[in-house]
């Protein structure tokens, strides 16, 4: 199965989860110009980017980071951006 099969089905799922209303929402997103895995694709590139952009759509509290320079291992890669999207996303309920 090749891995844009693998997303669509991944965002179709996602989809389906329907709206969010205003709960917050934070996607962060690989550098298109590095790529998944380190494999690159135009197409596949063009559609990731796409799919994370809709993600965003799905609740009126969302945003959308891009990671610059890193590829799907964002975690791993850039750890402080995870945990600073956590605690953004904690900081409303804790206070």
């Amino acid at each position: 199965m090749k891995l844009v099969d693998v997303v669509k089905t991944s965002y179709a799922q996602a989809g389906a989860s329907g709206e969010l209303g205003d709960l917050p929402l934070i996607v962060i997103a690989h550098d298109p110009k590095v790529g998944l895995e380190k494999i690159r694709d135009d197409q596949e590139e063009i559609a990731w980017t796409q799919w994370q952009i809709d993600l965003t759509h799905l609740s009126s509290n969302s945003k959308l980071i891009v990671v610059q320079g890193v590829g799907h291992e964002i975690q791993t890669d850039k750890p402080q951006i995870v945990v600073n999207a956590i605690k953004d996303l904690v900081k409303p309920v804790t206070q």
